[in-house]
């Protein structure tokens, strides 16, 4: 591989790895806060402690406009991930990083899948956090805790791909 073309992909994945980080560590604490407690004081503690839903809410919004950075397809979304994946198809800039066109595949297949989920993420953010729109309570989340951390982890796959082949 060239190596300014390998430079231009190592500056590329390290902006989406740290999109991807501050998404996964926010994504952490909601998780944690969201999971159902089995001790009743933890469940009973974790519902009326207005700090912990508070801080649950707004690392879900930290979350919703990380995740919407990589996956919302915008054009002016400098680091989609949609983008970044055809520029590793042959043809594209990245060709050259040796990722297989199954793994391509495979990705763009999970993404497709995940379309509703997607929106939903994007028009948060677009609709709810961003800006408010007129209709903001119109927007309500259809991404559970689960959908997000496959999304998360179809974005952390394809780092790990690029840095395993290509550094």
């Amino acid at each position: 591989m060239e190596t300014k073309v390998k430079e231009s992909l190592e500056k590329e994945v390290r902006e989406l790895n740290s999109i991807i980080f501050m998404a996964v560590e926010s994504f952490k604490i909601v998780e944690l806060l969201a999971k159902n407690e089995e001790d009743d004081d933890k469940s009973y503690i974790k519902n009326m402690n207005v700090f912990l839903r508070y801080s649950m809410i707004t690392n879900w919004r930290i979350t919703a406009i990380e995740l919407s950075k990589l996956l919302s397809g915008g054009k002016n979304e400098a680091y989609d991930l949609r983008r970044f994946i055809n520029k590793l198809k042959p043809g594209g800039e990245f060709e050259t990083a040796g990722i297989s066109q199954e793994e391509i595949n495979k990705w763009k297949h999970k993404l497709s899948e995940e379309a509703d989920a997607v929106k939903n993420i994007v028009d948060q953010r677009n609709k709810l956090y961003a800006h408010t729109d007129r209709d903001a309570a119109a927007i309500k989340n259809i991404v559970t805790v689960g959908k997000a951390k496959e999304l998360i982890t179809v974005a952390q796959s394809v780092i790990k791909e690029i840095y395993h082949t290509v550094f």
